[in-house]
């Protein structure tokens, strides 16, 4: 058996540090524990986080456990692989493993193999001062999951479904161990009666977490799970996870061979087996506790026909019950498993009542036998009811595929008149557009015409501005031209006075010409 230090602590290496099971694991799990006689009335809590944030100083608080904790001078300071306990007086195996913030993938397949079925995710905030409100941080939780989910590459079928239809999740919130003790202890005991107290409403451990297998094969299990994952595991990181490399493609084909026979091909049979008892468990369960309770009431030792009344009802409860956990999963042993059943319910009625004459148990044996005839009854109707369902259905489909073929054809004349309609609504666009830039041109040349007009305005009040001033003009012209020919016509009168004087300085030149000339005669005589 693999422990911790080679002391008895009861913690059982499944996986080593190198992501391998362990072998010979199952008689090491024999060895240190008896899980024969849970069957599936058991439940599985595994707890993750990053490295050195005390996973398994919780898990020790919460369920006596004793997973090793390191102190400051261990060379070892983190858990490696995955480790289990039984935690001590109750049918909980506690697994302590290294999941968040591993760096090379064990995380995520510690993850793959605990997501086969709906899981509760309880998530335990450390320190938590009080600053921000539980409400607060699983409002902030429920959105980063979401927002996670839709942005995770789902296989074919699950598109639709929301992270809710797989995982519960809650929040609770822990003060610091070293700075609050007794406030951390108080919150641990307060979460540890929600693993206990099953009455309670906030009770963890839900009918419909149910097991695949009974716990003394759970090894054997997890390692052909852990087989599975590492055989797939590099189309697991590229489809899954969106990680790695395109794998090759006989790696795909046998991936896609795998999932077509089922991942967990060979071991189907033993899921349902597993997955009977624990219904067969649950609805037995229930129906000791009624009718324990039932003969504590009334004090009777001795079943009368009032008595077996309130019997047949809890019986029928109890068939009830594991009606309601099958119905999904039905199997070619569900009459097997549910004659089982009624064979037990009727053992615990005679232990219960023990000394009963076998008149006394006539009440009890008439009330099963009405039940177990309206069951039958019940069965042939419901067979009756399936068969006309059946008719209906097929007829309905007929009826479908028939109006799914009108609707084809109504869908190709509406996929050609929407093509026509199409190109019609592309020509009136491309219409439009002329038109605009026709309008867009009309209404440039209205503008230019416009500026056209306010400058012919403005030559036009020139223009009379420059006819006044012509006018003006001529006005001036005219008095201009009289002041002219008055001028001309003094010049003229000039002009002759002119002539006049030159006639008489000619006159008179020639005189003294002849005077001079005369002179000069006389002189010379």
């Amino acid at each position: 058996m693999t422990v911790y230090d080679g002391e008895n602590t009861g913690c059982v290496q499944i996986i080593d540090d190198e992501h391998d099971p362990i072998e010979d694991i199952q008689e090491c799990i024999d060895q240190a524990w008896d899980l024969h006689d849970w069957g599936t009335d058991y439940n599985i809590v595994t707890i993750g986080g990053p490295q050195g944030s005390g996973q398994s100083t919780l898990l020790n608080a919460l369920f006596g456990t004793k997973f090793f904790i390191p102190d400051d001078n261990d060379d070892e300071s983190t858990t490696e692989g995955v480790w289990m306990s039984v935690a001590p007086g109750m049918n909980v195996l506690a697994m302590d493993a290294e999941m968040v913030g591993s760096s090379d993938g064990v995380g995520w397949k510690c993850w793959l193999f605990t997501t086969t079925h709906k899981t509760l995710l309880l998530f335990a905030i450390r320190d938590h001062t009080g600053e921000l409100s539980q409400e607060h941080l699983f409002s902030e939780l429920m959105s980063s999951i979401s927002e996670a989910w839709s942005n995770l590459e789902k296989p074919s079928g699950l598109d639709m479904h929301a992270a809710c239809d797989f995982f519960d999740c809650e929040v609770v919130t822990l003060p610091s161990k070293l700075n609050a003790p007794d406030e951390f202890d108080a919150a641990v005991s307060k979460l540890r009666t929600r693993f206990v107290d099953k009455h309670s409403q906030d009770y963890v451990f839900k009918p419909h977490y149910w097991k695949l297998v009974n716990a003394d094969k759970i090894a054997v299990h997890f390692a052909a799970i852990l087989d599975t994952i590492s055989d797939h595991w590099t189309m697991l990181n590229h489809k899954v996870l969106s990680q790695g490399p395109t794998p090759q493609p006989a790696k795909a084909k046998k991936y896609s061979d795998a999932r077509r026979s089922c991942l967990f091909q060979g071991q189907y049979e033993e899921h349902i087996r597993g997955f009977y008892d624990m219904a067969t468990h649950h609805a037995y369960s229930a129906f000791v506790q009624a009718i324990g309770l039932l003969r504590q009431s009334t004090g009777a030792r001795i079943i009368d026909e009032q008595l077996a009344l309130l019997i047949r009802r809890h019986y029928r409860d109890a068939m009830d019950t594991f009606n309601a956990i099958t119905c999904q999963h039905r199997h070619a042993d569900y009459g097997t498993n549910r004659d089982g059943l009624r064979e037990k319910c009727y053992a615990a009625v005679t232990s219960l009542f023990p000394g009963q004459l076998p008149w006394d148990m006539a009440n009890v044996d008439t009330q099963i036998c009405i039940e177990r005839a309206l069951e039958q009854q019940e069965s042939l109707i419901q067979e009756r009811v399936r068969r006309d369902v059946k008719h209906y259905l097929t007829k309905m489909e007929l009826i479908i595929s028939q109006q799914a073929t009108e609707i084809s054809t109504q869908a190709a004349k509406i996929s050609e008149q929407a093509a026509k309609i199409k190109e019609q609504k592309a020509g009136m666009a491309a219409q439009k557009k002329t038109i605009d830039r026709q309008h867009a041109t009309i209404s440039a040349l209205d503008t230019e015409i416009s500026n056209l007009e306010k400058v012919i305005d403005v030559q036009d009040s020139n223009l009379v501005t420059q006819n006044e001033m012509a006018n003006g003009q001529k006005d001036i012209i005219k008095k201009q031209k009289c002041r002219i020919n008055a001028l001309m016509a003094q010049i003229a009168e000039r002009e002759a006075e002119i002539a006049k004087m030159g006639n008489q300085v000619a006159e008179l030149s020639a005189a003294m010409a002849f005077i001079i000339k005369a002179q000069q005669m006389e002189q010379s005589e």
